[in-house]
């Protein structure tokens, strides 16, 4: 990748003349592979799922290895979402697993539950089709990770949830029916035993020193009053590999075709001379399986672009927007974009996909953004096609469409054109 940035004109996006930026970091992998299943009744034998696919682990706080089987026990919180440890008196969990659902609990409450006894937590994803991908790396920051003593906690589909659930013949939101939920207190929580059975197991191997390369090419603006709007181009290339049983996730649409969108572009600049009035960065990071770690800690400091040449040397360049491209080889014929969005690129991206004559769908979404340490907010701003849920394992290149890159291209090449170029956006 930097040998291309190179070669279509991009100078190095890093201090001392690179286009590598690295953040150290530590690798977890597993030694086996991670297992999940549900323990056989009189009625119906094991059910076994599969890593990734139904469930990923997780190593946040005390998530970590471990192998239990046992009983499950679904807690639910009303209200008030933070108790205090006071108010979990009498919540008793040992020798149990605990179930709870994502975005309702609170965050910390593993901890909670592993102090109270559990030997295992799962999470129900808020997600009806959420990408699942274990936690396998970590940067060193303010997160929490791989704490002793530790539990197997895993994240699973909601359609492995009602699978659970089907012995009880309970659904998703029969479990919020309070006032059949067993022993329920009035400080907000309530738990649920079920008649499910389940074994984790999870076994990592010890951490190994880890140096993640993102890779950073620039091109300066010429226009002396916005010299110091950075526009960023943000697309991951990394992919979770390979598991211990062989199995392999490709990462074709997710992370890949994002890359070679992004190569591209600089690649047409190149040839179309372009002079962007506005500075642009291009980036290609390494952390995109894992929710992109690290990233803040970039584009939040200024200190992280004041090398960055300017037609102004009044104003150091710092990020005005960034665009992150994913899933763009593939999917529905309709781009997506968050309503919750400074109108401008609302209308951009509106103006740019009627050239091509695609649809632009709006979501209530929350758009996500960074605050640097100036206190100015960076907007995150996603472009890719509308998905449908598929496993990490079906993302294979046979599934791409040369069309979709097309035409996505096509409509990412006018927006940049009209950002960099007028400053009406």
């Amino acid at each position: 990748i930097a040998e291309r940035f190179e070669q279509y004109g991009l100078q190095p996006g890093w201090k001392h003349n690179s286009y590598i930026y690295p953040i150290e970091g530590q690798l977890i992998r597993p030694k086996h592979q991670p297992e999940m299943f549900l323990l056989p009744t009189d009625e119906s034998g094991e059910i076994v799922f599969q890593h990734q696919k139904d469930f990923a682990y997780l190593i946040d706080g005390h998530g970590g290895s471990g192998s239990v089987q046992g009983p499950l026990t679904f807690v639910g919180f009303v209200g008030r979402v933070s108790p205090t440890a006071q108010e979990y008196q009498g919540l008793d969990l040992r020798g149990k697993i605990v179930m709870l659902q994502e975005g309702n609990a609170p965050a910390s409450f593993p901890t909670e539950a592993l102090i109270r006894g559990a030997e295992g937590v799962v999470w129900i994803a808020a997600d009806e089709d959420p990408v699942l991908y274990s936690e396998m790396l970590h940067i060193r920051n303010d997160r929490d990770y791989l704490r002793h003593p530790q539990v197997p906690i895993f994240k699973i589909r909601p359609s492995v949830a009602r699978a659970i659930l089907a012995l009880d013949e309970l659904t998703i939101a029969d479990l919020w029916q309070t006032e059949e939920s067993g022993e329920r207190m009035d400080s907000g929580w309530f738990s649920r035993d079920l008649s499910a059975q389940i074994g984790m197991s999870l076994e990592l191997l010890p951490e190994e020193p880890y140096v993640i390369n993102n890779i950073i090419g620039y091109l300066p603006g010429s226009d002396f009053d916005h010299a110091n709007e950075l526009v960023v181009l943000f697309a991951s290339y990394d992919g979770a590999g390979v598991d211990p049983d062989g199995t392999i996730y490709p990462a074709a649409n997710h992370n890949a075709s994002g890359i070679a969108t992004l190569l591209e572009i600089a690649h047409n600049w190149q040839e179309q001379r372009l002079d962007p009035r506005r500075p642009v960065l291009l980036v290609a990071w390494g952390t995109g399986i894992l929710g992109n770690e690290g990233i803040e800690d970039y584009f939040g400091k200024r200190l992280n672009f004041q090398h960055l040449l300017s037609a102004n040397s009044n104003q150091r360049v710092h990020p005005y927007v960034i665009f992150h491209l994913d899933n763009v080889g593939a999917g529905e014929r309709a781009l997506q974009i968050s309503e919750n969005i400074p109108a401008r690129y609302l209308r951009l991206m509106k103006v740019s996909a009627d050239e091509v004559e695609i649809e632009v769908l709006v979501s209530t979404d929350a758009s996500s953004s960074i605050q640097d340490d100036e206190g100015s907010m960076i907007h995150v701003i996603q472009l890719g096609w509308t998905q449908e849920g598929i496993s990490p394992q079906e993302d294979t290149s046979d599934r791409l469409m040369v069309d979709r890159f097309q035409d996505f291209g096509e409509t990412l090449t006018f927006m940049m054109v009209k950002l960099l170029r007028s400053m009406e956006y």
